[in-house]
């Protein structure tokens, strides 16, 4: 999201520095005026807030995980497995809403990251345990 933010910040800043020499004072006044509106969109709709709660989100999902493999290095007690699933729970929710077309952006990359991470815990379970 904030990628996206970022683009048409520096196309629009580009397309406004090579347009200065061809533009009187009205239109450099009208050129400001575009510019301190897209602000004012970009604070009153709190995209850094947005992008600050996905990010902070994604923090604590991967902390989660990364819990969760060492819960199953001690066999899954129950204890720590449902204190887990209400971490995730928590951090899921404390996101702020999705980004329309997100998804489906980036379908094929999640969904071989998912490959990926499922092919790497059935290697897991193929492994024979140390006595």
């Amino acid at each position: 999201m904030l990628g996206v933010l970022v683009v048409f910040a520096v196309i629009f800043a580009l397309m406004a520095f090579a347009a200065l020499p061809f533009t009187d004072k009205a239109t450099t006044l009208t050129i400001l005026r575009i510019f301190l509106a897209l602000l004012v969109f970009a604070f009153s709709s709190d995209v850094l807030g947005a992008y600050l709660g996905h990010r902070n989100a994604a923090r604590d999902i991967e902390s989660v995980r990364m819990r969760l493999q060492l819960a199953r290095a001690g066999n899954f007690p129950l204890t720590d497995v449902i204190l887990l699933m209400g971490e995730y729970n928590l951090a899921v929710e404390s996101a702020p809403e999705g980004v329309p077309y997100t998804y489906s952006l980036s379908e094929k990359r999640l969904n071989s990251l998912w490959a990926e991470y499922v092919a790497n815990l059935q290697q897991i379970k193929q492994k024979p345990q140390a006595a």
